[in-house]
């Protein structure tokens, strides 16, 4: 498998391309984060850092009352017009008009953080009474769904508060999915069809257990290669946001975040983290079979790279289309898990991204059968029909 990889990769051009693709995608996501941090002066974000250190952790009496003290001391400041429109080094940010808006967000996230429970509940609860309902009606599908949400936003609860600007940042960031398929398509396109169009195919269809052999190693090197593509851009995405927009509260509950407050996963921010990476690389994954099989269909490259890239507006229509099968949603799973994204499936809900990841792997099964026929198989058939 070694020899594959190297063949593969060990190129002037495919090195040279890769370190450009992995270049470009770190200054673009830099710059956004640059752009998000240029908002701030210093003095800004070292008062608003204070305060943040003062309020975050546990949520606690002492904690609102520091928040809704300062927010109506400010508010009556500025009220009375007892204040100075020039930069102030006894405020928080420099400003009174700055100050009373941050405090004034900060008292609101804590309000959500406080009310989200009985929010919670109150969903719950109205899908309980539903279930009722669709018993009597006899529908099972409402029924199924709506004992799902009861399910789901029961009990939750969030108990900790953490600066959570900047995760709306990360979570909306999909450049390096477009840099990651572009790479899949020119590494991945002429696998199989350059053995042909050099006329190798031959030579290795009259071993008898040599060409098997070449194309599982093939196609391991091709998914092996895809998985490593894919963790490095998705972890350099990551570490830049991470460490350029400084992101905390990795161990509170994903729906803390408010983008995320109907998100149907009980699982913290670090946990639908690694989730979001599993399902981009088995969506990569699938897409890189997908091309495999393209290049195993043509006769040469330059056929491979045009049903290559019909495969590729194939599955974009898909998703355009909002079919339920969109095995495109799984390389953004974070965009179907901001609500209660369902797919009906024999009367039963189930997420879309859970119900493609297990699509994902129908897929891949049979893409793979495919490429296996067709490149021993029928790759047989046809050279006897040669001789």
């Amino acid at each position: 498998m070694r020899f594959e990889i190297n063949k593969l990769i060990n190129k002037k051009i495919v090195i040279f391309i890769i370190l450009l693709s992995v270049l470009i995608n770190g200054i673009y996501s830099s710059n956004i984060v640059k752009k998000n941090n240029s908002l701030e002066t210093i003095h800004y974000k070292t008062g608003t850092d204070r305060i943040y250190d003062k309020v975050s952790g546990k949520i606690t009496s002492e904690k609102i009352s520091y928040i809704y003290n300062e927010y109506i001391r400010l508010e009556k400041i500025i009220s009375e017009e007892n204040f100075s429109k020039d930069f102030d080094e006894n405020t928080y940010t420099g400003f009174i008009f700055s100050d009373r808006n941050f405090f004034n967000e900060l008292y609101n996230n804590i309000q959500y953080c406080i009310n989200y429970s009985s929010q919670c509940e109150t969903i719950s609860k109205r899908a309980s009474e539903n279930v009722q309902l669709y018993k009597i009606k006899k529908n099972n599908y409402l029924l199924n769904y709506n004992e799902k949400i009861s399910e789901i936003y029961s009990g939750r609860y969030i108990s900790d508060y953490y600066k959570t600007t900047g995760w709306d940042k990360y979570f909306n960031y999909q450049f390096s999915n477009l840099i990651v398929v572009m790479l899949v398509i020119f590494i991945m396109c002429n696998i199989f069809s350059s053995e042909r169009e050099e006329n190798m195919s031959v030579i290795l269809l009259t071993s008898r257990r040599g060409k098997n052999r070449l194309v599982l190693r093939k196609i391991m090197a091709s998914v092996l290669i895809s998985t490593v593509l894919s963790l490095v851009f998705y972890i350099e995405d990551f570490l830049i946001f991470f460490l350029g927009l400084e992101l905390k509260g990795m161990n509170n509950p994903i729906y803390s975040l408010q983008e995320f407050q109907l998100c149907p996963l009980n699982i913290n921010i670090f946990e639908f983290i690694v989730y979001i990476f599993v399902c981009k690389i088995a969506g990569i994954i699938v897409f890189n079979t997908l091309i495999i099989l393209a290049s195993s269909l043509a006769g040469n490259n330059l056929m491979s790279c045009v049903i290559s890239i019909i495969f590729t507006v194939a599955v974009i229509a898909v998703n355009i289309m909002k079919l339920p099968a969109d095995v495109l949603c799984l390389l953004s799973p974070q965009l179907y898990l901001k609500d209660y994204n369902v797919v009906r499936f024999l009367d039963i809900p189930v997420l879309k991204v859970s119900f493609n990841l297990s699509f994902a792997l129908v897929i891949f099964l049979f893409l793979l059968i495919s490429v296996w026929f067709l490149e021993t198989k029928w790759g047989k058939f046809k050279r006897r029909e040669r001789v």
